[in-house]
């Protein structure tokens, strides 16, 4: 998790935010960001803070246990979904 100086990556956070990695495979670059690594965990050079976190358990939900099929059907896209603690 990376935190910024809000005042001063303000356009480079709204652009990250409006932008879907899908259509844009430059995003990080072309919203001025720089990225870096710590502890093999992809961060920013440009964040204040970093909290590195690591999963100590992993459970795979299945969607067929879903109570609402709309949510289901509208937010569910694959078969398997890791739920990481």
């Amino acid at each position: 998790m990376t935190f910024f100086d809000f005042k001063q990556y303000q356009e480079a956070l709204v652009y990250m935010g409006s932008h879907s990695g899908a259509d844009d495979p430059e995003k990080i670059a072309n919203a001025g960001l720089h990225v870096a690594e710590i502890d093999q965990a992809p961060t920013y050079e440009e964040g204040k803070y970093v909290i590195v976190c690591k999963p100590f358990f992993v459970q795979h939900l299945n969607p067929e246990n879903f109570t609402d099929e709309g949510i289901r059907e509208k937010h569910i896209r694959t078969k398997i979904i890791p739920i990481c603690i």
